[in-house]
């Protein structure tokens, strides 16, 4: 165990020589405060002592502010909470290949990965350029073949299939039988309106009716839960690393 911990922290203190590191941080501290403009950062809080020395083995300058945000928005505050700083620079680039993100940020992938039944079914592809129908099939589209090809849904939804998170130019469309538009400006779905939005690299999914109890966060989103997992290095195991109380 002893041998396994001078390692890791040998490798932790390689990957805090990484150039961006410095900048990545700072972002981080101002994006966090951003979140939370009416909250005072600068009142320190119960074990805050603790909870940096704990951490001062990983990184020489612990910033306190991630332990106070959270001090604050939990019940039962704990000094083994990891700051998002050293979370995000030195964690997770240890644990995971950030260069693997690539591979995984393409939708229109997720089918072959994980198979057709668990996404939104895809009723039209786009990668690079070229159109591909759900099984990845080569089709030669146009608007009449686009409306023929959507006449059986009341509802798709259009988002581009790279760099999509959190909302990102995603729209949904409404199909009244005659034509199809977009919900909140009806703007009409055409391939010239495809060209001049999207261009590239975009995917057309039937519309999902989310449970009402889902509904309740937000009607207006399809809210998920996600759980965020770990393979441990002792022994490859898969861990959650987090749980609501």
């Amino acid at each position: 165990m002893k041998r396994f911990k001078n390692y890791l922290i040998g490798k932790i203190r390689i990957a805090l020589l990484g150039r961006g590191r410095k900048r990545s941080a700072i972002y981080i501290n101002k994006y966090t405060k951003s979140l939370y403009p009416k909250f005072d950062f600068s009142l320190k809080v119960a074990n805050e002592d603790k909870h940096i020395e704990k951490w001062k083995i990983l990184q020489k300058k612990i910033t306190p502010i991630y332990y106070r945000l959270y001090s604050t928005l939990s019940c039962n505050p704990d000094i083994n909470f990891v700051p998002d700083d050293i979370y995000i620079n030195i964690i997770l680039p240890l644990l995971n290949k950030r260069v693997f993100n690539l591979a995984y940020s393409e939708k229109n992938s997720y089918d072959i990965l994980h198979g057709f039944k668990v996404f939104p079914r895809c009723i039209v592809r786009n990668i690079d350029g070229i159109f591909l129908d759900l099984n990845y099939n080569l089709i030669l589209i146009d608007d009449i073949e686009l409306s023929n090809i959507l006449k059986p849904y009341k509802k798709i939804v259009l988002k581009p299939s790279i760099d999509s998170s959190g909302g990102k130019n995603v729209n949904v469309f409404l199909n009244n039988g005659k034509e199809i538009f977009e919900k909140d400006n009806k703007n009409k779905l055409t391939m010239e309106y495809l060209n001049n939005y999207y261009k590239k690299d975009y995917v057309i999914q039937e519309y999902i009716e989310q449970h009402q109890y889902l509904s309740n966060f937000n009607p207006t989103s399809l809210n998920t839960l996600r759980i965020m997992t770990y393979r441990s290095v002792l022994d490859e195991k898969i861990r959650a690393c987090f749980k609501v109380t």
